[in-house]
C-alpha cells in the first residue's frame, strides 16, 4: 500500500494552536487535515472536502447540545481547580478556573497546601484531573476542600468506549455532568 500518489510517504505536521479535545481547535484541524490531503490528492479533493463540510456541520451541532447540556447542569462560572492539561477544555465547558495544578511528579506539599488554601477561599467545588497526568492528583485536595472530584482524557481511548474524538468529548462532558450532580 502506498500514500496518496507517491511510493513514499509524505509527513506533514498540522498546527492546531490548542487543545484538540476543544471542539472550535478540533473543526480547525479538520480544515487544515482537508486542506492538506487536497493538495497532496487533488484527484480526490472534492471527496474531501464534502467529508470536512459533513463533518464540521455535525461537529457543530454536537457542541451546541453540549454547550446546551453543560449549562443545563449549572457549570458557568462555577469555581474549579484543574490540571494544566485540562484548562482550554474546561474553560470552553463555561467553568471558571480559579488555579492549576501540574502532573502528580512536580507536585510538592507546600503546593498542594497553597492549592487547598486557594480552593478554600475561592469556594471551588470541583478539582478535575487529567488521566494522562495522573487520574487522582486531586483527590485528596478535593476532599480537604469540600469539592467533587472528576478525571477526563485529553486523548480517544483513554476510558472504556471512547475511541474517537466524538465519543471522548461527550464522555469528558457526562463525567462533568455527573461529579456537578454530586455537589449540588
Amino acid at each position: 500500500m502506498g500514500s496518496l500518489g507517491s511510493r513514499k510517504p509524505k509527513k506533514v505536521v498540522i498546527d492546531s494552536n490548542g487543545n484538540w479535545m476543544v471542539p472550535g481547535v478540533y473543526i480547525k484541524s479538520l480544515k487544515k487535515i482537508a486542506d492538506v490531503l487536497s493538495e497532496l490528492d487533488p484527484i480526490h479533493s472534492s471527496y474531501y472536502i464534502k467529508k470536512r463540510d459533513e463533518q464540521i456541520d455535525n461537529y457543530n451541532k454536537l457542541e451546541i447540545n453540549l454547550k446546551k447540556r453543560l449549562k443545563n447542569a449549572g457549570v458557568l462560572g462555577v469555581a474549579v481547580l484543574c490540571s494544566d492539561q485540562q484548562v482550554e477544555l474546561i474553560e470552553w465547558m463555561g467553568f471558571e478556573v480559579i488555579e492549576t495544578y501540574p502532573r502528580a511528579e512536580q507536585l510538592t506539599p507546600f503546593l498542594m497546601h497553597q492549592m487547598t488554601d486557594i480552593g478554600r477561599k475561592n469556594n471551588v467545588r470541583l478539582c478535575i484531573d487529567n488521566l494522562q497526568s495522573g487520574p487522582k492528583i486531586s483527590k485528596e485536595l478535593a476532599r480537604d476542600i469540600g469539592a467533587g472530584h472528576v478525571t477526563l482524557s485529553n486523548f480517544p481511548g483513554g476510558f472504556v468506549e471512547t475511541d474517537s474524538w466524538r465519543s471522548c468529548i461527550e464522555d469528558n462532558v457526562d463525567r462533568i455532568i455527573n461529579a456537578m450532580a454530586k455537589k449540588l
